[in-house]
């Protein structure tokens, strides 16, 4: 059962902004979805929620899907696509691949 936590969700709105890059702007990001910087700011820090529509355009926007924003659900697709994206590397750089992506994973646990 997956429970829809705002501030989660806005924590992962913010993180998907700041992995774009310092560009990537409050600013910037609310222009180009057609809402406030103010608004992008309250739905970053957790204190207002959005309508299904603005979810549709952020998902969109950031390349994942509803759940994952809502809910922090991967999508076995995303998966997927990094063991395409990994079956392309050379194998010496497939292997350092899997230390960075097992490092990481180990931090994250």
């Amino acid at each position: 059962m997956y429970y829809y936590n705002i501030a989660e969700s806005g924590k992962r709105l913010k993180e998907l902004r700041q992995r774009r890059g310092k560009t990537y702007t409050q600013e910037r990001v609310a222009e180009e979805v057609g809402i406030t910087r103010e608004y992008l700011s309250r739905l970053e820090t957790g204190n207002k929620g959005c309508s299904v529509d603005l979810l549709v355009i952020l998902a969109q926007y950031y390349n994942v899907t509803i759940d994952y924003i809502t809910y922090g659900k991967v999508e076995a697709g995303h998966i997927s696509s990094l063991s395409e994206k990994m079956d392309k590397l050379p194998a010496d750089r497939r292997i350092l691949a899997g230390k960075l992506i097992n490092s990481i994973l180990e931090n994250l646990l």
